[in-house]
């Protein structure tokens, strides 16, 4: 659909030629899924999808969220108010709800929505590069409405950058058992929770600045706190248990949160990484 997408000439770039694309792929998807998983093969999906333990009440969580955030993005769009650094992690939370509840209370599930979470993006991406009205001038608007500094190439990588440090622990971490639901909450834990609460704080309260760092070292203490008192409410309404939880949490908090106050790299992406890493060594030494 995307290499669809990008071949389109000036003629064809129009809401008819982008029907005709998602159709022939919404075949090719149920002629698939058909081989694959057999004749009943709706049935089978809308069970395993809507009729299963609690994935209902979960799927309906998600859509408000999803609710949420295209109607934020809506007003702030039609305002032209260009997004601050803390509005911005609005979305933070926003996903960071998702990957929470997926990974707390349905793993299986999640792994699912984070496959076609993924698509969802790329091909949204595709459909601002490709040229079709209106559809792109709406999101070109709201890309550049959300947009920093550090989106100033072709694509805009900061949702991508975002979506993969929430989700690459659900392919990274080698159990998804009870023990290792810290690890699985890494992304959401250190860029979910303790970035933004570090990005809200630090820019309110925050007067003494890390050297050459433009993050105040009352964010990065409020950083460290959030990702222990979410563990700890976590704990207390007994959603994880693992062995050591707040002190294993204390120290990777406190890892992620001096790295996340000195470095210049995609934090996103390197904080998650980080904090599996020190919830590994954790393992060991705790």
């Amino acid at each position: 659909m995307i290499v669809a997408l990008h071949s389109l000439n000036d003629t064809l770039q129009n809401m008819r030629s982008l029907i005709q694309i998602i159709a022939t792929g919404a075949t090719l998807v149920l002629i698939t899924l058909h081989f694959i998983i057999g004749v009943d093969f709706v049935n089978k999906i809308m069970i395993f999808i809507f009729f299963t333990g609690y994935r209902k009440q979960i799927i309906t969580f998600w859509l408000m969220l999803v609710g949420l955030s295209i109607s934020a993005l809506s007003i702030r769009t039609k305002l032209a108010i260009k997004a601050t650094t803390v509005t911005r992690k609005t979305f933070h939370v926003l996903a960071s709800l998702v990957f929470l509840s997926g990974i707390l209370f349905d793993i299986q599930l999640m792994l699912l929505a984070a496959g076609l979470g993924l698509g969802a993006i790329v091909f949204v991406e595709a459909l601002r590069k490709s040229k079709i009205e209106p559809v792109t001038s709406a999101l070109q608007a709201a890309f550049l409405t959300y947009s920093d500094e550090k989106d100033c190439g072709t694509f805009a990588m900061t949702p991508f950058y975002l979506y993969v440090g929430l989700a690459c622990p659900l392919i990274l971490v080698p159990s998804y058992s009870d023990d290792h639901k810290l690890e699985l909450l890494s992304g959401v834990l250190s860029i979910g929770i303790g970035d933004t609460a570090a990005s809200w704080f630090g820019s309110r309260f925050g007067f003494n600045k890390w050297s050459d760092s433009n993050r105040t070292m009352e964010g990065t203490v409020f950083n460290i706190l959030s990702q222990i008192g979410t563990v700890y409410t976590l704990i207390i309404f007994e959603l994880i248990n693992p062995k050591n939880a707040l002190a294993r949490t204390t120290f990777v908090a406190t890892v992620t949160s001096l790295v996340e106050a000195q470095t210049d790299q995609v934090d996103n992406l390197v904080l998650p990484l980080v904090s599996m890493a020190a919830f590994q060594i954790t393992r060991f030494v705790l």
